[in-house]
């Protein structure tokens, strides 16, 4: 698994930075047992509305349709940017929308725990 930033597992052994992937670097890619990749990718939802996050999705979702062992683009960001979200994904080229994974949350919740 590879983390930007400073991640630790609960073995502590620090991950390495993941390598680009066009011209972004994503925050996450993970590596299944079957060598089948994912790229994850966090996102504010002002970042949402952004031409970065559109060069990133389409990047990585490229690289998932041109190379068989990146399967997903999971990318997590709050409900209330969904309907920035659906208008980003509907500007990418229509046979890359199918690798892209939502994953909204509340935002209301990062008042309440600390991370």
């Amino acid at each position: 698994m590879y983390f930007d930033g400073k991640v630790r597992d609960g073995y502590f052994e620090e991950y390495p930075i993941p390598p680009s992937i066009g011209r972004h670097r994503p925050d996450c890619i993970s590596i299944n047992e079957n060598g089948k990749k994912a790229i994850g990718e966090a996102k504010t939802a002002d970042d949402l509305n952004s031409i970065r996050t559109y060069e990133e999705l389409l990047d990585y979702t490229t690289v998932c349709k041109n190379d068989p062992s990146y399967e997903y683009v999971f990318v997590g960001f709050p409900i209330e940017g969904e309907l920035f979200f659906e208008q980003l994904c509907d500007k990418l080229p229509e046979a890359n929308r199918s690798f892209i994974v939502p994953m909204k949350y509340y935002s209301d919740l990062d008042d309440e725990y600390e991370l």
